[in-house]
């Protein structure tokens, strides 16, 4: 499973509460499917371009929520796109089981504020 960095989490709650932890999370858990889909999509249509961009949409969420192995793997993403290098299956699925751990981490997370409330 994926492990995320409470510490960003923290610093996003400093600035604003909540509502902003909130917020983050409701545009992740509404939009995370709808990356998979869209990941493999470009992938089969062999639209290298269209998943480097995708990937700097996550890139930022994840390097947001601390989720640093997703972000890690956004980057190796866009720099495979950036250097003419094949982006493989294996690319692919790898960022869609990390976008899953990441939406089970996330429900954990929130569970647990909720919980300590």
């Amino acid at each position: 499973m994926i492990e995320f960095n409470r510490e960003c989490l923290e610093e996003l709650y400093k600035i604003g509460g909540d509502y902003l932890i909130e917020q983050l999370t409701n545009y992740y858990f509404l939009n995370y499917k709808n990356f998979q889909k869209e990941f493999l999509q470009h992938f089969e249509n062999k639209n290298n371009r269209e998943i480097s961009e995708l990937a700097h949409k996550l890139k930022s969420t994840s390097a947001q929520f601390g989720l640093d192995r997703l972000y890690a793997h956004c980057v190796l993403l866009e720099s495979k796109y950036q250097n003419q290098q094949a982006i493989l299956d294996e690319d692919i699925f790898t960022v869609n089981k990390l976008l899953d751990s990441a939406n089970t981490v996330l429900v954990n997370y929130l569970a647990e504020s909720k919980m300590a409330s």
